[in-house]
């Protein structure tokens, strides 16, 4: 993939997108999604440029980077019961 894509050809690319998932774009929105659009693409094009060999990479199991925290306990009795 080519990092750049002409604007006409994002800019169609973007279209077609907003129109398969019944999004429409307003006047305001559309300069910034084309924005991302286009580092999407160059961001794809660093990906695949990088050589990956299957030791890169296991895939069999997924640890995510942040945790959530858990949400904090609520009375179980005791000192906190009416």
């Amino acid at each position: 993939m080519s990092p750049d894509i002409p604007p006409e050809a994002l800019a169609r690319y973007v279209e077609a997108a907003a129109d398969a998932l019944g999004l429409s774009l307003t006047p305001e929105q559309r300069p910034g999604v084309l924005a991302f659009f286009g580092m999407a693409a160059r961001f794809a094009a660093v990906l695949e440029a990088t050589e990956l060999h299957p030791h890169d990479e296991s895939a069999l199991h997924f640890e995510p980077v942040a945790v959530p925290p858990a949400p904090p306990a609520g009375p179980t009795g005791g000192e906190h019961a009416l």
